[in-house]
């Protein structure tokens, strides 16, 4: 695996072509690397160190006197994954949806309007119910051939309770085909755990990072295709975002495209491909393996995952020793929120809690970074974290493909991506074929990183969405492509 070079330092946080859906340069909060990206107010920085060290646990070549080491822990999911990884409108009960037109204006950096408060009690609904929606104009690099939604719907939790989640849609405004308009249902990258960080604010939540939309929007909005995108629970909704919880996000992406079928005017059909990136990746797989199961409703042309976090069993606890307190502490904050059996004393020691408490629940990405960098590991973690039998095990809930998904699979991946290295995505087509799947493609790009990957690939996956909805057939089988200039 190759460690960032002088040009993966050169290259802008922001790449060309398939990001240029993106209002400023910079203003992304997704999973996109740049060594430089904290000084410059981006989140993900390129982690090297941890990326070499994951890619020989994958790949089995970690020494030996290394092993005992980082034996049995796989708690490096929490900085591994986290790499990779408005307006308001009056509460209205479910099934009684008035929709409003609000002009963007950008949010307050604590600021969750009122349109994101469910009723109380919330009144129990299929998922993927509206609960309420809005239509929002002038946010900068929206697509002009398209209608922007901002919406509430019913979603479910890992328990099943009933939960409102955010986000957004987009529409084409041109006349929709007979049989409706294919959806594109996208799962985002990293953003954090708070409310204010969902992408649906269309907010600058932290110092320069910008609004977030979908990569290749324009394209998909050109192509008919609806845009379906949720925020996940806990950003901009209401609770603590279960950041990496692949039930809860893969719920959360299925049921947005459900939404967009209730959306009057969307035209939205149930034909789906579900794209994500990163964290997202890990949200599409998981979307994709729940789709049988959960929402039989929806018919899933396919799973795009790009660059995503996939072995996350595999990981170690790594984390604490090269001080990323900030990552294990958005990561540990998150699940002991999300698990019982995994408490805030199970992560953080006591004195850390109530600044952590306030931290994640007060911010994003890159302000967590700059609250959090000088402060000791010894500070904030608990001795012996990573060990605990209870996160292992759930890690080990949270590895995508353990069972079939029915749809095709693509994945793609860079060669230079030093967030999460190539080597797990080829780790993870190899266990996966033909033992869980039977059609899975992998295309690696040389050179490419976690963010460039997303221009690197942006005319494959263009290209095998389109294909997907057409009802082109796929060959059979599974293979691992690297992707020539070209090709």
């Amino acid at each position: 695996m190759a460690a960032p070079g002088k040009a993966d330092r050169a290259a802008p946080f922001v790449p060309d072509g398939w990001l240029s859906d993106v209002s400023s340069p910079g203003a992304h909060l997704s999973d996109v690397s740049s060594p430089g990206a904290r000084r410059s107010g981006s989140y993900h920085p390129e982690r090297s160190r941890i990326a070499r060290l994951l890619a020989m646990i994958a790949t089995g070549s970690l020494p030996v006197h290394a092993r005992a080491r980082y034996r049995g822990g796989a708690a490096l999911l929490l900085a591994a994954a986290l790499l990779a990884a408005c307006s308001s409108s009056p509460a209205t009960p479910t099934g009684a949806v008035k929709p409003m037109t609000v002009a963007w204006s950008s949010p307050g950096p604590s600021t969750v309007p009122s349109f994101y408060d469910p009723p109380s009690p919330l009144q129990r609904a299929a998922p993927g119910t509206l609960i309420r929606e809005e239509k929002v104009t002038g946010v900068p690099g929206f697509p002009a051939n398209a209608t922007l939604w901002r919406i509430l719907y019913h979603s479910r939790s890992i328990s099943g309770a009933d939960i409102a989640v955010s986000g957004y849609i987009a529409v084409p405004t041109a006349p929709a085909p007979s049989a409706g308009r294919p959806v594109i249902t996208w799962a985002h990258g990293t953003t954090g755990v708070a409310r204010i960080c969902a992408p649906s604010l269309f907010s600058r939540a932290s110092d320069a990072s910008g609004i977030y939309l979908a990569p290749g929007l324009s394209q998909f909005i050109d192509a008919g295709y609806v845009v379906a995108a949720t925020d996940y629970q806990g950003l901009g909704g209401p609770g603590v975002h279960p950041y990496l919880v692949g039930q809860a996000e893969g719920q959360n992406v299925l049921d947005a495209a459900r939404a967009a079928r209730h959306l009057s005017g969307a035209h939205a059909s149930s034909r789906v491909v579900i794209v994500g990136h990163s964290q997202g990746g890990h949200a599409a797989l998981f979307a994709g393996q729940l789709a049988r199961t959960y929402a039989p409703d929806l018919h899933i042309a396919g799973t795009v995952a790009i660059a995503p976090l996939t072995e996350t069993s595999k990981a170690l606890p790594l984390a604490e020793q090269f001080g990323e307190t900030d990552l294990l502490s958005m990561a540990g904050f998150a699940w002991s929120h999300t698990y019982t059996d995994l408490p805030m004393t199970s992560f953080f020691v006591a004195a850390a809690i109530p600044t952590i408490d306030k931290l994640m629940t007060t911010t994003c990405g890159n302000q967590i970074y700059t609250a959090m960098q000088s402060i000791p590991a010894a500070h904030v973690l608990a001795p012996g974290f990573a060990s605990n039998p209870a996160l292992v095990a759930h890690l080990h809930q949270n590895d995508p493909g353990m069972v079939h998904t029915d749809s095709p699979i693509l994945i793609a991946q860079g060669t230079a991506d030093t967030t999460v290295p190539d080597v797990l995505a080829e780790t993870f087509e190899a266990d996966q074929c033909p033992a869980v799947h039977d059609n899975l493609a992998l295309r690696l790009y040389p050179g490419a990183t976690h963010g460039t990957v997303l221009t690197s690939a942006s005319h494959d996956i263009i290209s095998w969405i389109h294909d997907r909805f057409a009802g082109t057939p796929v060959a059979p089988g599974c293979s691992s492509t690297t992707v020539t200039t070209g090709q």
